[in-house]
């Protein structure tokens, strides 16, 4: 079980800054995952996903972030 916040949005700072201010980290090369979300925004905004579609993106992209995610090591 994970406790910490994700803010997902197009101006929400970078997941890495977020997790890190919360003890967690993406690992390696974790700008690849704000690419990520970054292209599921895009392709809605851009009538190529539906908001249907865009939200269950979000869903699995929320989970697989959440399955990544290591806590720090102090």
């Amino acid at each position: 079980m994970t406790d910490y916040h994700m803010y997902f949005s197009i101006i929400a700072e970078p997941l890495e800054s977020q997790l890190n201010k919360q003890g967690y980290t993406l690992g390696e090369n974790p700008e690849r995952y704000d690419t990520m979300l970054k292209h599921i925004f895009a392709f809605h905004m851009n009538g190529i996903l539906t908001k249907s579609e865009a939200d269950r993106a979000l869903e699995r992209y929320n989970k697989f972030i959440r399955k990544i995610a290591k806590e720090m090591k102090q």
